[in-house]
């Protein structure tokens, strides 16, 4: 497919998002809900920590995640890793898919979390413990689920 991409030649606020199921559902699932924010005029990157899933099987590394006591922080280093290498490298992409340079940028100090379910953990984690390479100007959580966030009090 080809793709076209019209935009000012302006920053724009670029969304990391992570799926349910903590990052292992595929962000294909989501790619409506992406599709419509990025007609906004927005920049969303969606991130699979945890694929290709096909040296294990999907059981097996489901038992090991949880059983593992650094799994969390594994992953949190490996996302850490693409979010790093998306602020090095992406405006570079877009301007090569536009075949034009800084036809779009993506301005990193106004970068939003968002995430499903419970890739609400993840970037809650990131939020607050990467603070130095991660400044989210706003979380967007879409049905937000974690075993380890406390409920909050009611109002």
């Amino acid at each position: 497919q080809s793709c076209s991409i019209q935009a000012k030649p302006e920053s724009t606020l670029s969304f990391f998002f992570l799926g349910g199921l903590n990052g292992l559902a595929p962000v294909e699932v989501y790619t409506e809900v992406m599709l419509r924010i990025a007609a906004h005029g927005f920049i969303i990157t969606g991130v699979d920590p945890d694929l290709p899933l096909l040296k294990t099987p999907t059981h097996r590394y489901l038992r090991q995640s949880v059983r593992e006591p650094d799994a969390v922080e594994k992953k949190l280093e490996k996302i850490m890793g693409t979010f790093d290498w998306l602020k090095e490298n992406l405006n570079n992409v877009l301007a090569e898919v536009a075949h034009e340079k800084d036809s779009i940028i993506a301005d990193w100090s106004l970068t939003g979390g968002m995430c499903h379910s419970a890739g609400a953990q993840t970037i809650l984690e990131m939020a607050f413990n990467y603070t130095a390479q991660v400044n989210f100007s706003a979380i967007a959580w879409l049905e937000p689920f974690s075993l380890d966030i406390p409920q909050l009090p009611s109002p």
